[in-house]
């Protein structure tokens, strides 16, 4: 009699003859997805515990042997190479006692790095630290869990802080825009724009044109350059579009920073994020939030 069950990601069978034996086999559906851009050390990591469970699980030398080789088989369609079968069951040698030698260079040892992971480049200057004794780990900077996983939900725009933004009034005929950025959440700031200052001197620049051209803008028309959670930062950021989109609302010396004018070429460099027709990019951007999303195979 034989029965089979579920675990994890094997399916486990039991044959049940005067000799009790069991087997597993990879699912189906992680057959093809194995493999995936991590550093190599993942990939024979993967091959290692693999071929541990094929010789652990299987209680015959038959069942080990056909494990292992639908393991080389499924693994070599992932993309794994003979080489890296090669190198993960290579036997490991017994390490040797530490010498008085190594003991030393080990307190002088340079404090490791760590680089984000790029196929075919980070594998190079691993290579290149390692001739100079730098330790380097590599960290995965595009995982399934960053992709799938959003514990929270996304904050509405008029609630977001720390934010560089750009005001354009409703107005179609109207070309005139501001750049500024703010720790607060985004409302906050604009019920500041929209009123004049406690003294009645020194109104912004976006109430004086709002007062004398009779003209009025929404929160949700509000365009979110970028955002910058550390102060010194996030004026920077404010110095660099306000130079690159250079808006017709902003005051002479309004800016906590004043950029270099040997920035200039590589500010211009930058691909700018508001046209002319300022108008045209808020309508299209509000698109993009407000349509739902449709079915691509319709």
């Amino acid at each position: 009699m034989t029965t089979s069950c579920l675990f994890w990601t094997v399916w486990l069978k039991f044959r049940v003859t005067a000799l009790f034996q069991h087997q597993y086999t990879v699912k189906p559906h992680i057959r093809t997805s194995i493999y995936c851009l991590t550093p190599i050390i993942h990939k024979l990591g993967v091959i290692k515990t693999l071929y541990h469970r094929a010789e652990t699980i299987p209680s015959t030398e038959e069942a080990k042997s056909v494990e292992r080789e639908h393991l080389k088989s499924a693994l070599g369609t992932c993309g794994y190479k003979d080489w890296t079968f090669q190198k993960a069951l290579k036997p490991r040698k017994d390490p040797s006692p530490p010498t008085q030698a190594s003991t030393t260079s080990s307190s002088t040892r340079n404090f490791g790095i760590t680089i984000p992971y790029v196929s075919d480049v980070s594998e190079k200057l691993k290579r290149i630290f390692g001739k100079h004794q730098i330790p380097v780990s590599l960290k995965l900077c595009n995982t399934l869990r960053q992709k799938l996983v959003h514990p929270k939900d996304k904050v509405p725009q008029r609630k977001q802080s720390n934010i560089v933004y750009a005001i354009n009034c409703q107005d179609t005929d109207c070309d005139d825009y501001y750049i500024g950025e703010t720790k607060q959440p985004l409302h906050k700031q604009m019920y500041q724009h929209r009123r004049p200052s406690s003294t009645g001197l020194n109104d912004l620049s976006v109430y004086t044109h709002l007062k004398a051209a009779k003209h009025t803008f929404e929160d949700k028309d509000v365009i979110v350059l970028d955002k910058e959670h550390r102060w010194f930062e996030r004026g920077v950021k404010e110095a660099i579009y306000v130079r690159r989109e250079e808006p017709t609302l902003n005051r002479g010396g309004g800016l906590r920073h004043n950029l270099s004018k040997s920035y200039e070429p590589t500010i211009r460099k930058i691909p700018r994020r508001l046209s002319c027709d300022v108008t045209s990019t808020i309508v299209t951007s509000q698109v993009k939030n407000t349509e739902p999303i449709q079915d691509q195979s319709a």
